[in-house]
């Protein structure tokens, strides 16, 4: 039960993520130009387009959906998760903002999806917080 309520957590965190994005995205093209000599007034001038102010909120939200998502499903499972935010930000960029998404990056994101799918099943059991982990593989990831 908790891997299923970590999974939604992550795909609502994947879900509000994206649509932040694009609510950013929106918001920052709608926005005056960026003037690296003045730092403080383009942050101002940025954050006066409603869209994007809306944005960095909803991306701030979905920080807490990230947090609550790893804190009851393995970290490996809910980057995979997050992973598939990609597929869902192409869907989301072609029918909102009518981006075009050619023949060869849909195949990609297909195959990026499957990936993910297959990963997914192919998780080892685990009980516990450090059950089935090598310290040398552990040392070696660090390296």
């Amino acid at each position: 039960m908790n891997y299923l309520l970590g999974i939604l957590l992550a795909l609502g965190c994947a879900l509000a993520t994206n649509v932040g994005f694009l609510y950013k995205h929106r918001g920052a093209c709608a926005a005056p130009r960026v003037d690296m000599r003045h730092p403080f007034r383009t942050a101002r001038s940025l954050f006066a387009v409603k869209s994007f102010s809306l944005g960095m909120l909803i991306g701030s939200g979905a920080w807490i959906f990230h947090v609550a998502a790893m804190s009851v499903a393995p970290l490996s499972i809910v980057q995979a998760v997050l992973a598939g935010g990609v597929v869902l930000l192409a869907v989301m960029a072609e029918r909102v903002l009518g981006v075009h998404v050619g023949r060869r990056q849909w195949i990609g994101l297909t195959l990026t999806a499957a990936g993910l799918v297959l990963l997914g099943f192919t998780l080892p059991a685990t009980h516990g917080a450090h059950s089935r982990f090598s310290v040398p593989g552990m040392i070696a990831c660090e390296f």
